[in-house]
């Protein structure tokens, strides 16, 4: 196979030729699968980070944001895809983090019978030992229901994204302090 140079590939590009962008989409795709397998991508996430790797390519190329390369062009591609795959695997990894971490609080104080039992029992004195912004923030997500954009302007913070990382941090404080209790003896 034919490889495919920067110098090449700009200037066709530039004069609106596709072919030698895609040579090299065909040519680099069996090695970046074998790449993104090693860090635990799915398939979906692969093809998507390929394809979002090189629409990454062409606009830079397009326009003119590199001009020349340090690297070889099969690096440089591989750097973008890296950072494209890490970026989903970060994502994917949040949401996983974010939705355990709703699902156990929800186990807890949803899935239990509102009586006076041991876990219900530390849970409530988990949440009482904190902070008073975390026990507000608690209390509105998880009793009164409200979304993170309600409790943002309720509660008058900057953006969304601030509550969602404080209540993160509460959550994790509450497991940290109920596991305490459960490793001291003190339930």
């Amino acid at each position: 196979m034919q490889k495919v140079s920067f110098e090449k590939l700009s200037k066709q590009l530039q004069n609106g030729n596709k072919e030698e962008f895609k040579l090299l989409y065909l040519q680099l795709r069996p090695q970046f699968i074998r790449f993104s397998k090693r860090m635990g991508c799915t398939k979906e996430e692969i093809e998507e980070a390929y394809n979002d790797t090189f629409v990454s390519l062409y606009e830079n190329i397009v326009h003119r944001k590199i001009e020349s390369l340090k690297s070889s062009l099969k690096t440089y591609v591989f750097g973008i895809g890296k950072h494209m795959l890490l970026a989903k695997i970060k994502s994917r990894d949040n949401q996983s983090l974010s939705r355990q971490q709703s699902v156990e609080y929800k186990d807890f104080v949803y899935n239990i019978p509102n009586d006076n039992s041991p876990l219900i029992e530390m849970i409530k004195w988990g949440v009482s030992s904190m902070g008073a912004q975390c026990q507000e923030i608690l209390h509105l997500y998880y009793y009164q229901r409200y979304s993170i954009d309600a409790i943002c302007h309720h509660l008058k913070y900057k953006n969304s994204n601030t509550v969602k990382a404080q209540k993160s941090r509460c959550m994790k404080k509450l497991r940290e302090i109920i596991t305490l209790k459960i490793e001291n003896g003190n339930h």
